[in-house]
C-alpha cells in the first residue's frame, strides 16, 4: 500500500512547475551572483523546453523568435569555415546558443499576467540588492571611489561589475516599474512602485554609466511622445519637462555624475584634438572601431569569430603604436563584430535580426515595447551586449521579454 502511495505521489509530483521555477530563480540569481547558479538556470530551461510537447513548432510561429537562431548559426558557419572543426572549442557559438534558448524559453512557458509581475518583482528586488551592495562598497572608501570617477571608473556592481548591462537592465525595471503602477490597483503597491522608480533614476545617475542614463532618458522620451499622443498631452509634457531638468539638477547635486561628464567631456576632446595618448576610455572605443572598419574592408567575407581578437590586436600594433596591450579591446560593436567575424552575410543576419519586431504592427501601438527596444538598438552601435555568458543575458531574456509581453497582450 504504502509503495503505491508513493507512485502516486512519483507521478502526480508537478515537475514542470519545479523545473520552471528553479530555472527563472537561478537565471536572476546567477545572473546577479555567479556564473555557476546562472549555468544551472540555462541547463533547467532548456530541459523544460525539451520536455514541452511540440516546443519547436514555436519557432515557426514567431518570426522574432526564430531570427535568434541566425546569431550563434552565423558564428558557427563563419569559425568552421575560416579555421576547421579543431577551435570549435575556442567559438563563443555555445555561449551565443543561449541568445536562442532565453527566448525560446519565454515562449514555451507561456506566462501569464501574474507570473509577469511575479518576475517583474523578483527583479525589483534583485536590484535593490545590487544598489546596497554597490552603497555598501562605495562608503567603504568613498574618496578613493569618487576620485575613480576622474578616470573612467564608477562605484562597484554585482554581476562581475559589469556596470554596463547592470545600469542598462535598471533603464528597463523603470519602465517596466511604470507601467506597473498603471496596471495594479493596490496603493501600497503603486507607493512601492514609485519608490523604486524614483531610487533606481537616482542610482543610475549616482552610478553615471553612460549606457544605463541613455537608455533611461530615450526610453522616458519616447515613453511621453506616446503618452502624449494616447493618453494625455498634458502628463507627457510634464514628463518632458522633467527629462530636460533631470540631468541639470544631477550635474549640480550629484558630486559623481558631474566628476562623470567632466571625464567623458574630456575623454572625447583628447580624442578629437588627435593626442596619440593611451589608457582614453571612450577613444580606446573609437580605436577598437578603427581597427573593426578597416578589417572589414580588407576582409569582406569575413575572418571567422574567433581571429577577431587577435586581427585586432595586430592591427592596433601597428597602426596605433601609442596604445598599450591593456588598451587593446574588441571593436566596441555588435555591429562591427558580425561584419568582422561573418562578413557582409553575418552583418545582414544580424540587420535582418534586428528588424524582425518591426514586422509586427501589434507591438508598437503600445509604448512599452518601442520605448525598451528602440533605446537597445542604439547601444549596439558602440557596445558588444553579445560577447559574453552573462552580458547577453539582458537582451536575450528582459528584451525579448517585453516584446512578449506586447505581442501577447499581456501588458494591458
Amino acid at each position: 500500500m504504502a509503495i503505491i502511495k508513493s507512485r502516486i505521489i512519483i507521478k502526480n509530483f508537478p515537475y514542470k512547475i519545479v523545473g520552471l521555477i528553479i530555472a527563472l530563480a537561478a537565471l536572476l540569481i546567477g545572473y546577479f551572483t555567479n556564473r555557476v547558479f546562472y549555468s544551472v538556470g540555462i541547463l533547467f530551461a532548456a530541459v523544460f523546453v525539451v520536455t514541452t510537447k511540440n516546443w519547436y513548432k514555436e519557432i515557426r510561429r514567431d518570426r522574432f523568435l526564430a531570427s535568434f537562431l541566425l546569431l550563434p548559426f552565423i558564428v558557427l558557419v563563419a569559425d568552421l569555415s575560416s579555421n576547421g572543426i579543431e577551435v570549435i572549442s575556442q567559438s563563443t557559438f555555445f555561449t551565443k546558443l543561449t541568445l536562442f534558448l532565453l527566448p525560446l524559453f519565454i515562449t514555451v512557458w507561456k506566462p501569464k499576467a501574474k507570473e509577469t509581475m511575479r518576475v517583474h518583482f523578483a527583479l525589483y528586488l534583485l536590484l535593490m540588492v545590487n544598489l546596497l551592495y554597490s552603497f555598501f562598497h562605495f562608503f567603504l572608501d568613498q574618496e578613493q571611489v569618487m576620485e575613480g570617477y576622474k578616470f573612467a571608473k564608477v562605484m562597484k556592481v554585482m554581476s562581475l561589475n559589469d556596470h554596463i548591462r547592470i545600469s542598462w537592465l535598471s533603464a528597463i525595471a523603470v519602465i517596466l516599474a511604470i507601467r506597473d503602477s498603471t496596471l495594479t490597483t493596490s496603493k501600497t503597491i503603486k507607493y512601492l512602485l514609485f519608490a523604486f522608480i524614483l531610487i533606481q533614476v537616482i542610482y543610475l545617475h549616482v552610478l553615471s554609466a553612460k549606457t544605463g542614463l541613455l537608455c533611461l532618458y530615450s526610453s522616458l522620451l519616447i515613453y511621453s511622445i506616446y503618452l502624449s499622443y494616447k493618453s494625455s498631452i498634458k502628463k507627457g509634457i510634464i514628463t518632458l519637462i522633467t527629462l530636460i531638468t533631470l540631468p541639470i539638477a544631477a550635474y549640480f547635486l550629484v558630486p559623481s555624475f558631474e566628476r562623470r561628464i567632466g571625464y567623458v567631456r574630456w575623454d572625447f576632446s583628447e580624442f578629437l584634438s588627435g593626442a596619440e595618448r593611451a589608457g582614453l576610455s571612450d577613444g580606446n572605443r573609437f580605436h577598437s572601431i578603427h581597427a573593426g572598419v578597416s578589417i572589414f574592408k580588407e576582409n569582406p567575407m569575413g575572418i571567422g569569430f574567433v581571429n577577431i581578437q587577435d586581427t585586432t590586436n595586430q592591427w592596433l600594433m601597428i597602426n596605433k603604436k601609442f596604445l598599450s596591450t591593456t588598451d587593446y579591446i574588441l571593436p566596441s560593436s555588435e555591429f562591427l563584430i558580425y561584419a568582422v567575424g561573418g562578413g557582409i552575410i553575418g552583418l545582414f543576419l544580424l540587420v535582418l535580426h534586428f528588424a524582425m519586431p518591426f514586422t509586427y504592427k501589434e507591438i508598437w501601438k503600445d509604448s512599452l515595447f518601442p520605448s525598451i527596444y528602440l533605446p537597445a538598438l542604439v547601444t549596439f552601435m558602440y557596445e558588444i551586449h553579445f560577447e559574453g555568458q552573462l552580458s547577453l543575458f539582458v537582451y536575450a531574456f528582459f528584451v525579448f521579454w517585453v516584446y512578449y509581453l506586447a505581442k501577447s497582450r499581456l501588458i494591458n
